[in-house]
């Protein structure tokens, strides 16, 4: 009980207002029992047990709506762009909407500075051969 003893603690703290000093006096050992067998995927412990499903617990838990709502408003913002582009014959793709969430850049540069057509053709034959 001690590798998780502070998941367990913080779940009796924020769900029950009992802490580990509690157990044998006001909070039961069959109460802490049930309590941990009961436990859903919202609690620490049970995240610290299952760090494989941690994902799925946040879909359950109800924190993947922000992500969801935000990409179904780039999808429908996508489809009403497209449909102006057919009706006006200009095309122009808006703008993702912000995620707070994510901090990764929304444009990847890829390499450095052009390679002359010579300078390609020798690496690409260095790369082939190994010589």
């Amino acid at each position: 009980m001690c590798e998780h003893g502070g998941a367990l603690e913080y779940d009796l703290l924020t769900k029950t207002r009992y802490t580990l000093d509690d157990i044998g006096g006001a909070l039961s050992y069959r109460a802490l029992r049930h309590f941990v067998q009961y436990m859903g995927a919202d609690c620490a412990l049970w995240l610290e047990l299952h760090p494989d499903e941690a994902e799925m617990a946040a879909w359950e838990q109800g924190r993947m709506d922000a992500v969801l709502l935000a990409d179904v408003f780039d999808a429908v913002n996508a489809m009403g762009s497209r449909i102006a582009g057919i009706m006006t014959g200009r095309h122009r793709r808006p703008k993702p909407h912000p995620r707070p969430w994510d901090k990764r850049k929304s444009t990847t540069h890829v390499g450095g500075t052009p390679m002359r057509i010579g300078d390609f053709d020798a690496w690409w034959e260095e790369s082939i051969t190994g010589r």
